[in-house]
């Protein structure tokens, strides 16, 4: 068996997976197709001030199968779903190598501790929304997506001074 990268719509990556897996069982294809892999990382987001870990996907629009590919099964994996199409030039799935697929696998074995989840951009402004500084405007300076620190500065009483916060603290409704 050898492994083939399968491009799929962005987010539909776990959907693809449990179809390709379903399709395996009903057409009892378990010596031709093995492990369907999706990598995902975990990642911090606020939604409505609450903090959440949600799985993000490490490869948005990939999906990775272990497979005896002949065109049978791969016209079936094609007529999947939300499946674009297998990577690869003229309609012939290209396999991954070894080294390729031992790094996408060791980054799944090995998942990072979750991260933060922003896109806040030094300059930017924001808004402070708990803590001392509440209702506060702020400019971002730098931010930390490990631990979540965001570093702002705050104008008060007419100086400019250095502010660190949690990203659960600031709002962009500046």
């Amino acid at each position: 068996m050898y492994w083939y990268s399968l491009q799929v719509y962005s987010t539909h990556e776990l959907f693809v997976k449990r179809a390709i897996e379903k399709m395996v069982l009903d057409n009892k294809l378990e010596e031709q197709l093995g492990e369907v892999l999706v990598p995902t990382e975990d990642v911090i987001v606020y939604k409505k001030g609450v903090e959440e870990i949600q799985e993000k996907s490490l490869y948005a629009g990939y999906v990775f199968i272990k497979a005896n590919l002949d065109i049978n099964i791969q016209h079936k994996i094609q007529n999947i779903s939300k499946v674009s199409g297998f990577v690869g030039e003229k309609g012939m799935p290209a396999r991954l190598s070894e080294n390729d697929i031992k790094n996408i696998v060791n980054k799944v074995e090995n998942k990072a501790a979750p991260r933060y989840k922003t896109d806040f951009t030094k300059g930017e402004e924001i808004l402070i929304k708990e803590g001392s500084f509440e209702n506060f405007k702020g400019i971002v300076q730098n931010f930390d997506p490990k631990t979540g620190i965001i570093n702002v500065t705050v104008n008060i009483l007419g100086r400019e001074t250095p502010v660190e916060l949690e990203a659960s603290h600031i709002t962009r409704e500046a």
